[in-house]
């Protein structure tokens, strides 16, 4: 039987593992504990002949979101392999830091949402994007120094119109979806076309109105493309230093 093993998270041991499922290479998980709080969702592995190609890391990710679906996971980023030995070390000195986190986690989703301006070579017709914002901009074009439809931008435009423009558009977005979040964080202004990249902690049972109030967002701001992703994991450890020894 082989002493190492993927790791794919750590959740609550009393919840035990809800799903019946394969890891990489098909090998069944199952929970690891030494008897605390925590266990780790781990499978079989042969450390001997084991890489992270693709595929392996591809199911690592559907195994992770697979199980909470069903119970809240606190997620490794992949490739994290470690043998059996060095596992209960690290055990006994987190159990108690992974048992607070996942206290913390438990009620929560986090969603992933970003901002894009529609490709400017649309064959519709520009009419069909107006928003409350950019027809205030055109009914007051002459107080600005360009005049343009604001989501077909010109170069020139990019340097005035486009920062004022975006800076409210991101403004009223954020204040609309962080009155549903828990705790959220963004990038703005990642590229010419992405206006918001930002991630979302969600309790689940606001989970309904966050989606709602993304919905109005869409139709309110239709020459705008809004990408929800989620629900996801709300926590990894990529940081956590798990020393693996042989």
């Amino acid at each position: 039987m082989s002493q190492h093993v993927a790791l794919y998270g750590f959740t609550r041991r009393k919840d035990g593992l809800r799903v019946s499922l394969r890891g990489i290479d098909q090998s069944r998980c199952f929970l690891y504990h030494i008897g605390g709080d925590t266990a780790a969702v781990v499978s079989l592995v042969d450390s001997k002949e084991f890489n992270s190609n693709l595929t392996r890391m591809v199911r690592h990710d559907e195994v992770v979101h697979e199980i909470f679906s069903k119970q809240v996971i606190l997620p490794v980023k992949f490739p994290k392999v470690v043998s059996l030995k060095s596992l209960k070390k690290n055990f006994q000195e987190m159990d108690g830091d992974i048992a607070y986190v996942l206290r913390k986690i438990v009620y929560k989703e986090e969603y992933h949402v970003k901002v894009f301006l529609l490709d400017s070579g649309t064959s519709e017709m520009p009419s069909l994007y107006y928003n409350a914002f950019s027809r205030y901009i055109l009914d007051h074009a002459t107080q600005y120094r360009y005049k343009h439809y604001f989501p077909i931008l010109t170069q020139e435009a990019k340097e005035a119109e486009f920062l004022h423009y975006a800076e409210q558009v991101v403004g009223n977005m954020s204040q609309s979806l962080t009155r549903h979040a828990a705790y959220w964080r963004a990038k703005s202004f990642c590229s010419e076309r992405i206006l918001l990249d930002s991630v979302f902690w969600i309790r689940r049972h606001r989970v309904p109105y966050f989606k709602e109030e993304c919905q109005k967002l869409r139709t309110f701001y239709p020459n705008l493309r809004l990408s929800l992703l989620g629900p996801r994991p709300p926590y990894n450890f990529v940081k956590i230093d798990l020393k693996d020894e042989n």
